[in-house]
């Protein structure tokens, strides 16, 4: 599942996750907190959502935010670099 997803300032974004999925978001533009206390990260990054949630938290920052949001059962098993997650 892909999602393209531009958000207004300030605004909340919240997706519901299937038994199984995992997630990443990768911001295109802006800046905005993932996770529930997420820290502000900005574009060109990438955030890979923890494992045992069952959806991702998304609060656009004071421009807004745009990214790509996929979501899948194995697409991140392959990894070999970890990236910092917001908690």
């Amino acid at each position: 599942e892909y999602l393209d997803v531009t958000m207004a300032p300030n605004s909340s974004f919240e997706h519901t996750l299937s038994s199984g999925n995992r997630a990443f978001a990768y911001i295109i533009e802006g800046e905005g907190r993932f996770g529930e206390a997420g820290q502000l990260i900005g574009n060109e990054h990438v955030v890979r959502f923890d494992d045992n949630g069952d959806s991702v938290q998304i609060r656009a920052g004071s421009e807004g935010v745009r990214f790509l949001l996929v979501v899948c059962r194995a697409c991140l098993s392959t990894w070999r670099v970890k990236v910092p997650l917001p908690t």
